[in-house]
């Protein structure tokens, strides 16, 4: 009879593909009933195609596309707490790294969008890219654009912060523990019934079809983030309004939250090698894995809390013959949220 309620009491464990955002990945679950599992995946996904509506800056009725339009005549007060608190975010970052993540150069992209533009083409969209042209009345959960022509996109952190909203969804339906994994950006929370740490899989971003590395996380975000990569989003130096061409190739970012992540990957790869080991030295409970060209050759330089919890791919391995670097910080693990 022991036996039979110890077998009951053991949590269903089911992974479901997951399409969103122009993504594929999975969503892993332990959960107490069949039942409850497809509810919390029906839940899981229903909050990130609201987010992904909500953050798309070319869809005219989404709540960024009508900041947009309003902020640049007057204070713009947005309602919806999961914009705000997005647009807060990116502009923290914006901050943080010193202009090398800007939620304003999504009007470049466009440009583009038809070929290489000429330096006359860029100029007149370059005036209006700046995250300091962004005023924020931070009581009256309030935005304006002090100059006119001035954008939002979210495309550095969307993804991050679906997937964040969708594990809070999850923390309230039951589940015991779970990962998502959507593109190049993934959310762990808890660990499976055996204790360890979820083994995440990220596909290489230059090669979708391969495995970069295996990343052993709990309560954690991880993303990467990178210059032209197959299928994403460009990366664009503020300065210029051309493609970023650094000697940082890709980055991987982890925080307790998957939209930290998200950001924080972003703002590594839109950064020059020294402004990215700066920006590491400078915030708190992150972890941060670059790939870094050197000449010819390439190797990757890792916190050195990832020792012991980052498996190479076979391709990748080749690839920088094994040489991975344990010397950002932070040293040790960083326990408890930032």
């Amino acid at each position: 009879m022991l036996a039979s309620v110890v077998a009951c009491a053991e949590p269903v464990h089911h992974r479901e593909p997951l399409q969103a955002m122009g993504r594929e990945g999975f969503i892993e679950l332990y959960m107490g009933s069949e039942q409850r599992f497809e509810e919390a995946v029906a839940e899981a996904r229903e909050a990130i195609g609201r987010v992904a509506a909500k953050l798309d800056a070319r869809d005219p009725e989404s709540a960024l596309a009508r900041l947009n339009r309003e902020a640049s005549e007057a204070y713009h007060s947005i309602e919806d707490v999961d914009v705000y608190r997005a647009v807060q975010l990116a502009l923290e970052y914006a901050q943080a790294s010193r202009g090398a993540f800007d939620p304003t150069v999504g009007p470049l992209g466009r440009l583009y969008e038809s070929g290489e533009p000429s330096d006359a083409e860029l100029a007149p969209a370059l005036e209006n890219v700046g995250w300091e042209w962004v005023a924020v009345a931070r009581e009256a959960h309030a935005i304006r654009f002090r100059r006119p022509g001035v954008e939002l996109d979210l495309g550095g952190l969307s993804k991050g912060y679906a997937l964040h909203i969708a594990a809070r969804v999850l923390a309230k339906s039951g589940s015991y523990a779970g990962l998502f994994v959507l593109g190049g950006n993934a959310y762990a929370w808890s660990t499976p019934p055996d204790g360890e740490p979820w083994a995440v899989p990220l596909a290489d971003p230059r090669a979708p079809e391969r495995t970069l590395l295996t990343l052993r996380i709990a309560n954690r975000g991880v993303a990467i983030a990178g210059q032209r990569l197959a299928g994403a989003e460009t990366l664009f130096d503020p300065s210029t309004g051309r493609p970023v061409r650094g000697d940082v190739v890709l980055a991987i970012g982890t925080a307790h939250t998957a939209h930290d992540a998200d950001a924080f990957a972003t703002a590594l790869a839109a950064s020059t090698f020294q402004a990215a080991t700066d920006l590491i030295g400078r915030m708190r409970k992150v972890e941060a894995a670059l790939l870094v060209r050197d000449g010819a050759e390439f190797y990757l330089l890792a916190s050195a809390s990832l020792r012991g919890r980052l498996e190479l791919g076979p391709a990748f391995d080749a690839e920088i013959g094994g040489d991975v670097r344990y010397l950002l910080p932070p040293a040790e693990f960083p326990e408890g949220p930032a």
